[in-house]
Protein backbone atom coordinates (compact mmCIF):
# COMPACT_ATOMS: atom_id res chain seq x y z
CA UNK A 1 0.00 0.00 0.00
CA UNK A 2 1.16 3.69 0.48
CA UNK A 3 3.56 2.57 3.53
CA UNK A 4 5.42 0.34 0.78
CA UNK A 5 5.20 3.24 -2.21
CA UNK A 6 6.67 5.34 0.41
CA UNK A 7 9.82 2.84 1.71
CA UNK A 8 10.38 2.11 -1.99
CA UNK A 9 11.00 6.06 -2.54
CA UNK A 10 13.38 5.82 0.33
CA UNK A 11 15.50 2.94 -1.13
CA UNK A 12 15.35 5.12 -4.41
CA UNK A 13 17.23 8.11 -2.69
CA UNK A 14 19.71 6.21 -1.13
CA UNK A 15 20.47 4.20 -4.02
CA UNK A 16 20.56 6.71 -6.66
CA UNK A 17 21.94 9.62 -4.13
CA UNK A 18 19.22 11.70 -5.47
CA UNK A 19 16.81 14.12 -3.42
CA UNK A 20 12.74 12.76 -3.99
CA UNK A 21 10.05 15.22 -4.00
CA UNK A 22 7.07 12.24 -3.96
CA UNK A 23 3.75 13.67 -5.04
CA UNK A 24 0.79 11.27 -4.19
CA UNK A 25 -2.88 11.88 -4.88
CA UNK A 26 -3.95 9.44 -1.82
CA UNK A 27 -1.25 8.31 -0.14
CA UNK A 28 2.33 10.10 1.19
CA UNK A 29 3.54 12.75 -0.41
CA UNK A 30 7.13 13.94 1.11
CA UNK A 31 10.24 15.05 0.40
CA UNK A 32 13.44 12.45 0.72
CA UNK A 33 17.27 13.37 1.02
CA UNK A 34 19.82 11.19 -0.53
CA UNK A 35 20.13 9.41 2.49
CA UNK A 36 16.44 8.22 2.60
CA UNK A 37 15.27 10.46 5.61
CA UNK A 38 11.85 11.85 4.90
CA UNK A 39 11.85 15.71 5.85
CA UNK A 40 8.55 17.01 5.09
CA UNK A 41 5.37 14.81 4.61
CA UNK A 42 1.88 14.96 4.71
CA UNK A 43 -0.29 12.10 6.39
CA UNK A 44 -2.41 9.62 4.22
CA UNK A 45 -5.50 10.74 2.70
CA UNK A 46 -5.17 14.13 3.85
CA UNK A 47 -5.01 16.98 1.40
CA UNK A 48 -1.94 19.08 2.16
CA UNK A 49 0.87 21.10 0.80
CA UNK A 50 3.79 22.11 1.14
CA UNK A 51 7.50 23.68 0.21
CA UNK A 52 10.61 22.64 0.18
CA UNK A 53 14.26 22.64 -1.47
CA UNK A 54 15.89 20.02 -2.82
CA UNK A 55 20.04 19.96 -2.81
CA UNK A 56 21.05 18.42 -6.36
CA UNK A 57 23.84 15.96 -6.95
CA UNK A 58 25.73 15.25 -10.07
CA UNK A 59 27.72 12.15 -8.60
CA UNK A 60 26.98 8.98 -10.35
CA UNK A 61 26.65 5.99 -7.61
CA UNK A 62 27.72 2.44 -8.20
CA UNK A 63 23.88 1.06 -9.15
CA UNK A 64 23.58 4.07 -11.42
CA UNK A 65 26.38 3.54 -13.42
CA UNK A 66 26.27 -0.25 -13.79
CA UNK A 67 22.51 -1.04 -12.90
CA UNK A 68 22.03 -4.79 -12.47
CA UNK A 69 24.97 -5.75 -14.14
CA UNK A 70 26.49 -7.53 -11.41
CA UNK A 71 23.32 -9.68 -11.08
CA UNK A 72 23.24 -10.47 -14.54
CA UNK A 73 27.03 -11.45 -14.30
CA UNK A 74 26.39 -13.70 -11.31
CA UNK A 75 23.77 -15.45 -13.43
CA UNK A 76 25.82 -16.01 -16.46
CA UNK A 77 28.17 -17.44 -14.10
CA UNK A 78 26.46 -19.95 -11.76
CA UNK A 79 26.01 -22.32 -15.00
CA UNK A 80 29.34 -22.54 -15.33
CA UNK A 81 29.91 -22.87 -11.55
CA UNK A 82 27.48 -25.49 -11.28
CA UNK A 83 29.02 -27.40 -13.80
CA UNK A 84 32.53 -27.38 -12.49
CA UNK A 85 31.57 -28.74 -9.33
CA UNK A 86 29.18 -31.65 -11.13
CA UNK A 87 32.51 -32.70 -12.81
CA UNK A 88 35.31 -32.09 -9.98
CA UNK A 89 32.31 -33.96 -7.49
CA UNK A 90 32.36 -36.89 -10.53
CA UNK A 91 35.95 -37.48 -10.68
CA UNK A 92 37.75 -40.12 -8.31
CA UNK A 93 41.51 -40.02 -7.61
Amino acid sequence: GYRQHLAYGRLRAVETRRAIARSANTGISCVIDQRGTVWQSTEWWHEAAFRSELHTSHELTVFVRYGDLIGRLALLLLPLLLVAAFVAGRTVP
